[in-house]
């Protein structure tokens, strides 16, 4: 069985590559434009690639916040700018817009967030967020052609999982497939698996204290605007369908490091009880056919997890049904919880 793994994007690791991105003469259809990240892509792709034509794309068109404003700028630059009010995910609408306007490269920054639990998303918040992704992407492969770019915007999201982003997670995991799948068709494709953009340039803004805490844990530092264009630059310029421009602190991890990450990182430590002959029932329930494996969880939980001394004079929180929904992960870093669920 192959799994996937993390590794630095270097040109012995990537293959050939292939210089500065190249978007055409124009225009470059850029999804997502009204939003911070979006128009930072907007002037970069005028300022630094030379970009002279841009067909920009949002719900609200240049009835957006901000939108007179970054046509002025791009102008002044030398740019002709075109809005369009426009959902992507919307075939008949994208068609209408794109109607003789044969663009020359694709930037599909869109992207929703409706975060909560599994047992919290339905199918409408499923598909409030998979739409934008998945039904735009599509759309946007069907009624473009002879293109000298097509990136996407995906998230890192969609390769590590993020707490209470199961539908983010899965809406770009499919960008990433998609762009393999243009890739093995010969068209141009690159993913772009992002980390995590710093305060004030999308997303980013609705992450509160303890969910910036939490994705420290796990190794991502906060891209600096400068840093994040200069890594769409250096993503672009590879041979590859799916690069994820992350800054990671894997000095900040806590625990052993995630079996995706360890081809980032030269020694691994090992588990504190790394060396223990597997007891009985560690073999009976790595032995369980996976489908049956979570019915032993709570077995194998009061067995496996860490246990308060006997002595400890504090009182066990009672369960409460305010708790139900919260999005903060349990944490299972136990290694015998490990070896016992696989």
């Amino acid at each position: 069985m192959f799994v996937p793994r993390l590794v630095k994007a270097t040109r012995s690791a990537t293959g050939t590559a292939t210089g500065t991105p190249d978007f055409g003469v124009g225009p470059v259809l850029l999804t997502g434009a009204s939003g911070a990240l979006g128009g930072l892509v907007a002037r970069h792709l005028v300022a630094e690639h030379g970009v002279r034509s841009l067909l920009l794309l949002s719900r609200r068109g240049a009835e957006a916040p901000g939108a007179v404003e970054l046509e002025a700028e791009l102008a002044a630059w030398g740019a002709e700018v075109r809005w369009a009010a426009c959902d992507a995910a919307d075939r008949d609408a994208l068609a209408e817009v794109l109607a003789g306007t044969p663009v020359t490269a694709v930037v599909h920054a869109a992207g929703v967030l409706d975060d909560g639990v599994i047992a919290a998303l339905t199918p409408e918040r499923m598909e409030k967020v998979l739409r934008p992704k998945t039904d735009a992407v599509l759309n946007l492969h069907e009624l473009t052609s002879d293109l000298s770019a097509f990136v996407v915007f995906s998230s890192v999201s969609g390769i590590l999982g993020s707490a209470g982003q199961g539908n983010y997670a899965a809406a770009n995991a499919f960008l990433d497939a998609f762009a393999e799948a243009r890739r093995a068709r010969g068209l141009p494709a690159t993913s772009l698996a992002w980390g995590l953009w710093e305060q004030g340039s999308g997303m980013a803004d609705r992450l509160d204290q303890a969910d910036l805490a939490r994705l420290k844990r796990v190794g991502l530092a906060p891209i600096a605007v400068d840093e994040g264009l200069r890594l769409f630059d250096a993503a672009l310029a590879l041979d590859r369908a799916v690069v994820a421009p992350l800054r990671l602190d894997l000095g900040g991890l806590q625990g052993t490091v995630p079996p995706v990450l360890r081809g980032l990182r030269g020694t691994v430590r090992a588990p504190r009880d790394a060396w223990r002959r597997p007891r009985r029932r560690d073999r009976w329930v790595s032995g369980w056919p996976g489908c049956r494996r979570p019915s032993a969880s709570r077995w194998c939980w009061t067995w496996c997890a860490p246990r308060s001394p006997p002595y400890s004079a504090t009182p066990r929180p009672r369960p409460s049904s305010r708790n139900t929904r919260s999005r903060t992960p349990v944490s299972t870093r136990s290694p015998r919880w490990n070896s016992a669920t696989g």
